[in-house]
Formats: structure tokens, C-alpha cells, sequence
């Protein structure tokens, strides 16, 4: 589900870079799987996703000025 939301939306800068992506795609696999398999965790696990998107759009802002110091300037356009 969030890569979904993140391929709906235009994406921050900060989702462009690959272990980023990578990371995002693997937890996502992981967090739909347990979805699926335990329908009561896939219940408390919706009504958290809010609180985590809201979480994680705030620690993008942040993060994104430190890495973009790190990452070539030609990964940013």
C-alpha cells in the first residue's frame, strides 16, 4: 500500500533514490503478506497506516536536505 500511494502522488525527491525505493518495496511486500494472512493485524494494521504516512511525510521533509548533500546532484532532476 504505501508504494502504491507514493506512485499516486508526485513523490518527494527522497523516494527517487534506489535504497530508498528498495526499502519501501520490501517492507511493503512484507506488511501485505502479514495483511493478508491475519485478518485482525490487517484491521489494526489500516487503522495505523495513517499515523505512519503522517510519520514518514515528516521524516522525508527532514531527511531530504542531509541527502541531498549526499547524492549526486544529477539524481535530483
Amino acid at each position: 500500500m504505501l508504494a502504491q500511494d507514493l506512485e499516486q502522488v508526485d513523490p518527494p525527491m527522497i523516494s527517487r533514490l534506489p535504497l530508498v525505493r528498495s526499502a519501501l518495496q520490501s517492507v511493503t511486500s512484507v506488511y501485505s503478506e502479514v495483511k493478508g494472512r491475519y485478518p485482525l493485524l490487517g484491521m489494526m494494521g489500516g487503522a495505523a497506516e495513517v499515523g505512519v504516512r503522517s510519520v514518514s511525510h515528516v521524516a522525508m521533509k527532514q531527511a531530504t536536505p542531509l541527502l541531498q548533500t549526499l547524492e549526486p546532484q544529477s539524481m535530483w532532476k
